[in-house]
């Protein structure tokens, strides 16, 4: 009974964590290698505009755990504040970021999910597709394929990091295999 708390608890914080939602301790540990310049205990400075946010807010869209280790499977369908629903036929106009991973302003716009510390590092980077693209997405928890916006991909080591938007509204990711990407002829089956 107890392991079931816990794995309950632990499971309800990293949603809230990929939701972003404020976490639940007031501290949170930087990743080494990718660390923000820290203006002091509470605050960082933004490596493109030089902005001071706290630190909890920007490690909150930062793609990792506390840990260190990469956020792979997040699902935030009532999201529709940062992530609001797509007219199909406009699914190509939906703004991303390509080539480089976003600001922590642009997370905050709706182009990306996770900056991962917006500078380039040897442990991830972006995944070489032009963006965004039309796939479908094996929804685990409903045990369905939904048709998803890809906005943003991380690739470490480990794993490949798909983030998307639902057309619906909402927003989440996982690891690459759970994605079929739309061949241009599915692509146009899906916005007719």
């Amino acid at each position: 009974m107890k392991n079931t708390s816990l794995i309950i608890l632990l499971a309800a914080i990293c949603f809230l964590q990929a939701c972003n939602e404020q976490p639940a301790t007031r501290w949170m540990a930087s990743i080494k290698p990718i660390e923000p310049v820290t203006a002091n205990n509470s605050l960082v400075t933004t490596y493109y505009s030089k902005a001071y946010i706290p630190l909890e807010e920007y490690n909150n869209s930062k793609g990792f755990f506390e840990e260190g280790n990469l956020m792979t499977n997040f699902d935030c369908p009532d999201a529709h504040r940062d992530f609001p629903p797509v007219n199909i036929k406009q699914w190509d106009k939906v703004p991303v970021v390509n080539g480089r991973f976003p600001s922590y302003e642009e997370t905050k716009t709706g182009k990306a999910l996770h900056h991962y510390g917006e500078k380039p590092n040897a442990n991830i980077k972006p995944y070489n597709m032009l963006l965004p693209k039309l796939a479908t997405y094996y929804n685990s928890y409903m045990k369905t394929n939904e048709l998803v916006i890809v906005i943003q991909i991380a690739q470490s080591a480990k794993d490949t990091v798909v983030s998307f938007r639902y057309i619906t509204g909402g927003c989440g990711g996982n690891t690459f295999s759970h994605f079929h990407f739309l061949t241009d002829d599915e692509v146009k089956k899906a916005t007719q």
